[in-house]
């Protein structure tokens, strides 16, 4: 089953936002070290040395940087450990990540990724040695859509008409959907969503990852109370709690 461009969109951009501890079928870890190794060895830099390019590499690996779109916070700050007196690494980082981009061409994506790199190396904290959750690729979700479409006996055109609707149709949509969110490792019948997957995942470009975490607490508690079964639950947690590119909002 191929999934046209557009659906893939609609699909990604709909469930690509939960998480959880369970089955890790999808979930990609990563540290600095592996992908600085990764890249001397792609970009043939030798180890004493580093490249031009070798910033945006790595942050490429760690799913933190596209040339569409630049730079991604939230992934990439993972990687490192501000001070616990600090409280201000963040706009700190972001003052830094100002200034040094401003008079920087949108084309000159090596030197953007590589001034992204120094603030949050000067400004943000340590680097982390343990490796991170990475923000699964378009490719991945595509993956899990047409794994779990083929285990449930769903045709290409119900998967349209689910995409469009955000899965929120009839009870073969929400069983699709809690399907796909299980499959990812984003979410669990128990366990319900994985914030900390999600924030990474979906969201949190646009609010701090307090108010993202309480904001889904509350809504995944108020949905619990109203009893739904399991694929319906699933599927009102993720479009409810988590909307798209804005992270958890009220009901």
């Amino acid at each position: 089953m191929k999934l046209p461009s557009k659906l893939t969109f609609l699909i990604t951009f709909t469930v690509a936002a939960v998480s959880g501890e369970f089955p890790n079928h999808k979930v990609v870890l990563k540290s600095l070290q592996e992908v600085e190794f990764e890249c001397k060895q792609y970009l043939r830099i030798p180890a004493d040395a580093e490249g031009d390019c070798e910033p945006r590499c790595e942050q490429i690996l760690l799913r933190a940087w596209t040339d569409c779109h630049g730079f991604r916070s939230v992934p990439f700050g993972r990687h490192f450990h501000p001070d616990h007196a600090d409280e201000d690494f963040l706009n700190r980082t972001q003052l830094c990540l100002d200034a040094a981009l401003e008079d920087v061409l949108e084309e000159e994506v090596c030197c953007q990724s590589s001034l992204a790199w120094q603030c949050y190396r000067d400004q943000y904290g340590n680097p982390r040695q343990v490796p991170q959750l990475a923000p699964m690729p378009d490719i991945l979700v595509r993956s899990t859509v047409e794994d779990c479409a083929r285990l449930l006996q769903i045709n290409d055109l119900e998967l349209t008409l689910y995409a469009l609707t955000r899965f929120d149709v009839n009870d073969r949509s929400h069983r699709l959907l809690r399907c796909i969110v299980i499959r990812q490792g984003l979410y669990g019948d128990v366990e319900g969503p994985n914030v900390d997957r999600m924030f990474v995942q979906g969201g949190g470009e646009e609010i701090d990852e307090t108010s993202f975490r309480e904001n889904a607490r509350e809504c995944v508690e108020y949905l619990r109370r109203e009893c739904h079964d399991n694929s319906t639950l699933a599927t009102r947690i993720v479009n409810y709690c988590f909307p798209p590119g804005s992270g958890p909002g009220t009901i």
